[in-house]
C-alpha cells in the first residue's frame, strides 16, 4: 500500500481556504507585510507565491485569543 506524499506547500487560493480568508486578503496582506509567511517560486509578477503548510498552522495558532468576560 502506497502513502500518499505529505503536502508540504500550497497556493494563494488554497491557502485561503484553509484559514477561511479570501485569496484577495492574502495578496493585500502580503503587500502590508501581514499574515502568514509565504515563499516565492521564481522572480519578478511571474514569480509563484506559495504558502508552507506549517507557516499556515504555525500563523493560525498565534491568532487563538481566549474569551473576555464583560
Amino acid at each position: 500500500m502506497c502513502k500518499e506524499p505529505e503536502v508540504l506547500f500550497v497556493d494563494t487560493r488554497e491557502a485561503a481556504k484553509i484559514l477561511s480568508l479570501t485569496p484577495g486578503t492574502l495578496r493585500t496582506w502580503r503587500c502590508i507585510g501581514k499574515g502568514p509567511e509565504f515563499v516565492k517560486s521564481g522572480e519578478g509578477r511571474t514569480a509563484k507565491v506559495l504558502y508552507p503548510v506549517t507557516a499556515l498552522k504555525e500563523w493560525a495558532e498565534s491568532r487563538k485569543t481566549k474569551p473576555t468576560h464583560i
